[in-house]
């Protein structure tokens, strides 16, 4: 992709990679509420957040903060929000 960068979801663990850094951790999905709930777990640091799965496409909303984000928007204020959107690559 354009930013460098690449998210890879594989049973309930991700991996982040950049040009520079590689970051591995778990996730857990909650399918029960709207919008959907992500939790990105990175040792014993939580990423609370949401996600929306559109066929390849996933729209992934999330925050630093403690506050899970209830809307799909990139803030650029003290919130610490942050909206990407990721498309599966074809193998």
């Amino acid at each position: 992709n354009e930013t460098g960068s690449t998210w890879i979801f594989d049973g309930d663990k991700y991996t982040f990679k950049t040009k520079t850094k590689v970051s591995t951790g778990r996730f857990v999905l909650d399918t029960s509420t709207k919008p959907k709930q992500i939790d990105l777990f990175k040792d014993d640091d939580k990423t609370p957040g949401i996600y929306a799965l559109d066929g390849d496409m996933l729209k992934l909303c999330y925050t630093d903060r403690d506050k899970r984000p209830s809307e799909f928007v990139s803030k650029k204020d003290k919130s610490g929000i942050a909206l990407i959107v990721l498309k599966r690559e074809k193998k």
